[in-house]
């Protein structure tokens, strides 16, 4: 991939930086964002070709450009899932859209019933760590706890999900 030090992008050069890094968005997307519709994932695309455009003259042409995409677009993706988070009132409950997922979701929807099947009392704080992204001092402070407290409860929440994997047959790197 060409490096792009460029401070103002004209519309062919633009065009095909798109149909080049639009997989690598996507595929940031597809790892970071659990849940989601496919208006919102092209919503979310949209906002990071944005951001993309409107930061490309920061980039730096020592650096892999591929690299700089994908750690922009996980970024973006992982600030999406906290707002999200932070509109829903409960995290487990299912978001509703008229269309179907981007993408056949069978692995992450066996996770998230895997999930759902993990006590409530370790669940979200496993959903909050590793599906929304929030670092364990942060969820500590939204649920006023000791960060061992927090801790605790996701290594026993990973425990049980480690369990119910393997009763399901699985391997738990299949996700």
């Amino acid at each position: 991939m060409k490096a792009y030090p460029i401070k103002v992008i004209d519309v062919e050069q633009w065009d095909k930086l798109i149909h080049e890094i639009r997989p690598i968005i996507k595929r940031a997307i597809r790892k970071t964002v659990f849940n989601l519709c496919k208006e919102d994932g092209q919503d979310l695309e949209q906002e990071i070709l944005l951001k993309i455009y409107s930061k490309i003259h920061l980039f730096n042409p020592k650096l892999s450009f591929n690299d700089w995409v994908y750690i922009l677009s996980v970024n973006h993706s992982i600030d999406f899932n906290r707002k999200k988070l932070k509109v829903k009132e409960s995290p487990m409950n299912e978001t509703t859209c008229e269309s179907s997922p981007t993408e056949n979701l069978s692995d992450k929807n066996l996770l998230r019933e895997l999930l759902s099947k993990v006590s409530s009392k370790y669940r979200n704080f496993i959903y909050e760590k590793y599906i929304a992204g929030f670092k364990q001092r942060e969820i500590a402070a939204r649920h006023q706890l000791p960060i061992g407290t927090v801790s605790g409860r996701i290594q026993k929440g990973i425990l049980q999900l480690k369990k119910l994997i393997k009763e399901e047959g699985l391997n738990h790197q299949d996700f």
